[in-house]
Protein backbone atom coordinates (compact mmCIF):
# COMPACT_ATOMS: atom_id res chain seq x y z
CA UNK A 1 0.00 0.00 0.00
CA UNK A 2 1.24 3.26 -1.00
CA UNK A 3 1.28 6.47 1.26
CA UNK A 4 -1.46 8.31 -1.13
CA UNK A 5 -3.42 4.72 -0.90
CA UNK A 6 -2.90 4.82 3.02
CA UNK A 7 -4.74 8.51 3.70
CA UNK A 8 -7.81 7.39 1.34
CA UNK A 9 -7.92 4.13 3.31
CA UNK A 10 -7.92 6.01 6.72
CA UNK A 11 -10.85 8.92 5.68
CA UNK A 12 -12.82 5.98 4.47
CA UNK A 13 -12.16 3.86 7.84
CA UNK A 14 -13.02 7.09 9.81
CA UNK A 15 -16.26 7.22 7.84
CA UNK A 16 -17.78 4.19 8.93
CA UNK A 17 -16.17 1.73 6.02
CA UNK A 18 -14.88 -1.38 6.67
CA UNK A 19 -11.48 -1.18 4.30
CA UNK A 20 -9.39 -3.98 3.25
CA UNK A 21 -6.32 -2.75 1.12
CA UNK A 22 -4.48 -4.24 -1.90
CA UNK A 23 -7.03 -6.89 -2.36
CA UNK A 24 -6.13 -9.51 -5.02
CA UNK A 25 -9.26 -11.36 -7.05
CA UNK A 26 -8.73 -14.32 -7.86
CA UNK A 27 -9.97 -15.23 -11.48
CA UNK A 28 -10.89 -18.84 -12.92
CA UNK A 29 -9.33 -19.76 -16.08
CA UNK A 30 -12.76 -19.48 -17.80
CA UNK A 31 -12.49 -15.72 -16.51
CA UNK A 32 -8.82 -14.92 -17.50
CA UNK A 33 -9.44 -15.86 -20.68
CA UNK A 34 -12.35 -13.65 -20.96
CA UNK A 35 -10.43 -10.58 -20.66
CA UNK A 36 -7.97 -12.13 -22.73
CA UNK A 37 -5.03 -12.88 -20.05
CA UNK A 38 -5.01 -16.22 -19.93
CA UNK A 39 -2.09 -16.53 -17.92
CA UNK A 40 -3.05 -13.25 -15.70
CA UNK A 41 -2.15 -13.59 -11.83
CA UNK A 42 -4.28 -12.73 -9.45
CA UNK A 43 -5.77 -9.05 -10.29
CA UNK A 44 -5.19 -6.40 -7.38
CA UNK A 45 -7.46 -3.43 -6.36
CA UNK A 46 -6.03 -0.36 -4.30
CA UNK A 47 -8.64 -0.36 -2.02
CA UNK A 48 -12.35 -2.05 -1.23
CA UNK A 49 -14.47 -0.32 1.50
CA UNK A 50 -17.87 -1.77 2.88
CA UNK A 51 -20.51 0.27 4.47
CA UNK A 52 -23.38 -1.69 6.54
CA UNK A 53 -25.16 0.98 6.92
CA UNK A 54 -25.46 1.57 3.41
CA UNK A 55 -24.76 -1.68 2.11
CA UNK A 56 -22.66 -0.39 -0.08
CA UNK A 57 -19.04 -1.37 -1.25
CA UNK A 58 -16.10 1.20 -3.22
CA UNK A 59 -13.55 -0.61 -5.06
CA UNK A 60 -11.36 2.72 -4.97
CA UNK A 61 -8.23 2.98 -7.53
CA UNK A 62 -5.91 5.66 -5.96
CA UNK A 63 -4.21 8.26 -8.66
CA UNK A 64 -2.40 11.09 -6.35
CA UNK A 65 -0.38 12.37 -9.15
CA UNK A 66 0.64 15.32 -6.92
CA UNK A 67 3.95 16.03 -8.82
CA UNK A 68 2.28 16.11 -12.39
CA UNK A 69 -0.45 17.38 -14.16
CA UNK A 70 -2.99 15.30 -12.90
CA UNK A 71 -5.47 12.98 -13.77
CA UNK A 72 -7.16 14.18 -17.02
CA UNK A 73 -10.27 13.91 -18.87
CA UNK A 74 -9.17 13.04 -21.92
CA UNK A 75 -8.08 9.67 -20.37
CA UNK A 76 -11.60 8.55 -20.29
CA UNK A 77 -13.43 9.74 -22.98
CA UNK A 78 -12.20 11.14 -26.07
CA UNK A 79 -9.99 9.26 -29.42
CA UNK A 80 -7.25 7.87 -27.01
CA UNK A 81 -9.38 7.05 -23.47
CA UNK A 82 -9.85 2.89 -25.34
CA UNK A 83 -5.71 3.24 -25.20
CA UNK A 84 -5.33 4.19 -21.68
CA UNK A 85 -3.93 1.96 -19.48
CA UNK A 86 -3.62 3.43 -15.95
CA UNK A 87 -7.29 3.10 -15.85
CA UNK A 88 -8.30 0.07 -17.36
CA UNK A 89 -11.38 -0.56 -14.99
CA UNK A 90 -12.85 2.48 -16.06
CA UNK A 91 -11.82 1.88 -20.12
CA UNK A 92 -12.72 -2.03 -20.24
CA UNK A 93 -16.31 -2.91 -19.90
CA UNK A 94 -15.49 -6.48 -20.24
CA UNK A 95 -12.55 -6.40 -17.75
CA UNK A 96 -14.63 -4.59 -15.15
CA UNK A 97 -17.75 -6.77 -15.54
CA UNK A 98 -15.51 -9.72 -14.61
CA UNK A 99 -13.53 -8.46 -12.13
CA UNK A 100 -16.14 -6.74 -10.23
CA UNK A 101 -18.07 -10.19 -10.36
CA UNK A 102 -15.72 -11.93 -9.08
CA UNK A 103 -14.97 -10.05 -6.44
CA UNK A 104 -18.09 -9.63 -4.85
CA UNK A 105 -18.20 -13.03 -4.95
CA UNK A 106 -15.18 -13.59 -3.18
CA UNK A 107 -15.76 -11.01 -0.50
CA UNK A 108 -19.57 -12.84 0.06
CA UNK A 109 -18.06 -16.31 0.26
CA UNK A 110 -15.27 -14.58 3.42
CA UNK A 111 -18.26 -13.22 5.26
CA UNK A 112 -16.91 -9.97 4.16
CA UNK A 113 -20.40 -8.20 2.93
CA UNK A 114 -23.85 -9.62 1.78
CA UNK A 115 -24.54 -10.73 -1.08
CA UNK A 116 -27.22 -7.78 -1.98
CA UNK A 117 -24.83 -5.24 -1.95
CA UNK A 118 -24.28 -2.32 -4.54
CA UNK A 119 -20.80 -2.18 -5.95
CA UNK A 120 -19.44 1.39 -6.56
CA UNK A 121 -16.09 1.70 -8.71
CA UNK A 122 -14.61 5.11 -7.65
CA UNK A 123 -11.42 7.31 -8.40
CA UNK A 124 -9.52 9.12 -5.45
CA UNK A 125 -7.60 11.32 -7.24
CA UNK A 126 -4.94 13.86 -5.84
CA UNK A 127 -4.92 16.21 -8.51
CA UNK A 128 -7.06 16.79 -11.28
CA UNK A 129 -5.63 18.24 -14.63
CA UNK A 130 -7.80 21.47 -15.61
CA UNK A 131 -11.34 22.03 -15.12
CA UNK A 132 -12.55 18.75 -13.07
CA UNK A 133 -16.37 19.35 -14.16
CA UNK A 134 -16.33 17.18 -17.18
CA UNK A 135 -14.65 14.55 -15.49
CA UNK A 136 -17.58 14.99 -12.40
CA UNK A 137 -19.94 14.56 -15.27
CA UNK A 138 -18.23 11.53 -16.75
CA UNK A 139 -18.33 9.71 -13.80
CA UNK A 140 -21.89 10.83 -12.84
CA UNK A 141 -23.13 9.33 -15.80
CA UNK A 142 -21.17 6.24 -15.63
CA UNK A 143 -22.42 5.82 -11.97
CA UNK A 144 -19.34 5.91 -10.69
CA UNK A 145 -18.15 8.06 -7.60
CA UNK A 146 -14.96 10.50 -7.86
CA UNK A 147 -13.37 11.56 -4.70
CA UNK A 148 -11.70 15.41 -5.62
CA UNK A 149 -9.08 16.93 -4.33
CA UNK A 150 -11.16 19.29 -2.02
CA UNK A 151 -13.04 15.71 -0.90
CA UNK A 152 -9.54 14.82 0.45
CA UNK A 153 -8.82 18.28 2.03
CA UNK A 154 -12.06 18.27 3.81
CA UNK A 155 -12.01 14.76 5.18
CA UNK A 156 -8.15 15.58 6.33
CA UNK A 157 -9.35 18.56 8.12
CA UNK A 158 -12.12 16.60 10.63
CA UNK A 159 -8.96 13.86 10.59
CA UNK A 160 -6.98 16.67 12.77
CA UNK A 161 -10.04 17.92 15.18
CA UNK A 162 -10.35 14.41 16.12
CA UNK A 163 -8.97 12.78 19.28
CA UNK A 164 -5.63 10.95 18.98
CA UNK A 165 -5.39 8.18 16.19
CA UNK A 166 -1.96 6.61 15.48
CA UNK A 167 -2.36 6.78 11.87
CA UNK A 168 0.09 8.97 9.29
CA UNK A 169 -3.20 10.38 7.99
CA UNK A 170 -4.18 11.83 11.33
CA UNK A 171 -0.76 12.52 12.29
CA UNK A 172 0.06 14.73 9.62
CA UNK A 173 -3.25 16.16 9.76
CA UNK A 174 -3.21 17.42 13.08
CA UNK A 175 0.77 18.40 12.24
CA UNK A 176 -0.47 20.70 9.75
CA UNK A 177 -3.86 22.06 10.17
CA UNK A 178 -4.25 22.04 13.75
CA UNK A 179 -4.67 25.97 15.46
CA UNK A 180 -6.70 26.35 12.24
CA UNK A 181 -3.84 25.66 10.13
CA UNK A 182 -1.83 29.12 11.12
CA UNK A 183 1.89 28.85 9.92
CA UNK A 184 4.35 28.96 12.75
CA UNK A 185 7.65 29.60 13.20
CA UNK A 186 9.72 28.08 15.75
CA UNK A 187 6.47 27.56 17.38
CA UNK A 188 4.90 30.88 17.20
CA UNK A 189 2.24 32.10 14.62
CA UNK A 190 4.34 33.60 11.85
CA UNK A 191 3.90 37.24 11.06
CA UNK A 192 2.27 36.91 7.78
CA UNK A 193 -0.08 34.13 8.93
CA UNK A 194 -3.85 35.53 8.40
CA UNK A 195 -2.39 36.41 4.97
CA UNK A 196 -1.24 32.82 4.36
CA UNK A 197 -4.61 31.25 6.37
CA UNK A 198 -6.57 33.63 4.14
CA UNK A 199 -4.72 31.63 1.03
CA UNK A 200 -5.42 28.31 2.61
CA UNK A 201 -9.19 28.65 2.77
CA UNK A 202 -9.30 29.91 -0.63
CA UNK A 203 -9.75 26.54 -2.29
CA UNK A 204 -11.43 26.38 -5.70
CA UNK A 205 -14.54 24.41 -3.69
CA UNK A 206 -15.65 27.64 -2.14
CA UNK A 207 -15.12 29.99 -4.51
CA UNK A 208 -18.12 31.74 -6.29
CA UNK A 209 -19.41 29.99 -9.30
CA UNK A 210 -18.13 26.82 -7.71
CA UNK A 211 -20.77 23.44 -8.47
CA UNK A 212 -20.39 20.27 -6.72
CA UNK A 213 -21.41 17.27 -8.35
CA UNK A 214 -24.86 17.25 -6.77
CA UNK A 215 -25.32 20.85 -8.56
CA UNK A 216 -25.27 23.27 -5.90
CA UNK A 217 -23.29 26.57 -6.56
CA UNK A 218 -21.16 28.75 -4.48
CA UNK A 219 -22.65 32.22 -4.58
CA UNK A 220 -20.55 34.02 -2.42
CA UNK A 221 -19.07 33.88 1.29
CA UNK A 222 -21.33 35.45 4.20
CA UNK A 223 -18.19 36.21 6.65
CA UNK A 224 -20.10 34.15 9.30
CA UNK A 225 -18.70 31.36 11.42
CA UNK A 226 -19.22 28.07 10.69
CA UNK A 227 -20.11 25.09 13.21
CA UNK A 228 -17.27 23.00 11.60
CA UNK A 229 -13.32 23.80 13.40
CA UNK A 230 -11.89 27.06 11.65
CA UNK A 231 -14.89 26.78 9.08
CA UNK A 232 -16.76 29.99 8.03
CA UNK A 233 -20.54 29.66 6.17
CA UNK A 234 -20.79 30.00 2.47
CA UNK A 235 -24.01 30.87 0.66
CA UNK A 236 -25.10 28.38 -1.60
CA UNK A 237 -27.84 27.82 -4.74
CA UNK A 238 -29.57 24.80 -5.83
CA UNK A 239 -29.48 24.87 -9.53
CA UNK A 240 -32.87 22.39 -9.41
CA UNK A 241 -35.25 24.41 -7.57
CA UNK A 242 -33.07 27.92 -6.86
CA UNK A 243 -33.14 27.18 -2.88
CA UNK A 244 -30.75 29.24 -0.94
CA UNK A 245 -29.04 28.17 2.42
CA UNK A 246 -25.93 28.56 4.05
CA UNK A 247 -22.94 25.73 4.28
CA UNK A 248 -19.57 25.00 6.03
CA UNK A 249 -16.76 26.10 3.99
CA UNK A 250 -15.37 22.32 4.10
CA UNK A 251 -18.93 20.82 2.99
CA UNK A 252 -19.46 22.83 -0.21
CA UNK A 253 -17.92 20.12 -2.52
CA UNK A 254 -20.12 17.05 -1.34
CA UNK A 255 -23.71 19.44 -0.27
CA UNK A 256 -27.10 18.44 -1.53
CA UNK A 257 -30.00 20.72 -1.15
CA UNK A 258 -32.11 20.79 1.88
CA UNK A 259 -35.42 21.34 -0.12
CA UNK A 260 -35.25 18.81 -3.03
CA UNK A 261 -32.22 16.17 -2.17
CA UNK A 262 -32.74 15.66 1.12
CA UNK A 263 -30.12 17.42 2.18
CA UNK A 264 -29.15 17.86 5.77
CA UNK A 265 -30.87 21.96 6.69
CA UNK A 266 -29.07 24.83 5.88
CA UNK A 267 -27.25 27.09 8.13
CA UNK A 268 -28.41 31.21 8.70
CA UNK A 269 -26.64 33.27 6.21
CA UNK A 270 -27.69 36.85 7.93
CA UNK A 271 -29.22 39.61 5.71
CA UNK A 272 -29.14 38.67 1.75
Amino acid sequence: MDSFEQVVATILDRAGYWVRTSVKVTLTAEEKREIGKPSSPRWELDIVAYSGSRNELLVVECKSYLDSYGVRTTSFEGPKAEQETRYKLFSDARLRRVVLTALEKQLVKQGFCPADMKVTLCLAAGKIYGDPSPLRTFFKNNDWRLFEPGWLTAELRKLADESYENSVASVVAKLLLRDGGVPRRNGVPAEDAPAKLQSRANGYSVQPGFSNTNDQTVVRATGLPGTDYGQSVYLLRCKHCDEEYGANGSDAWQRKCPECQGGKPGLPVGAR
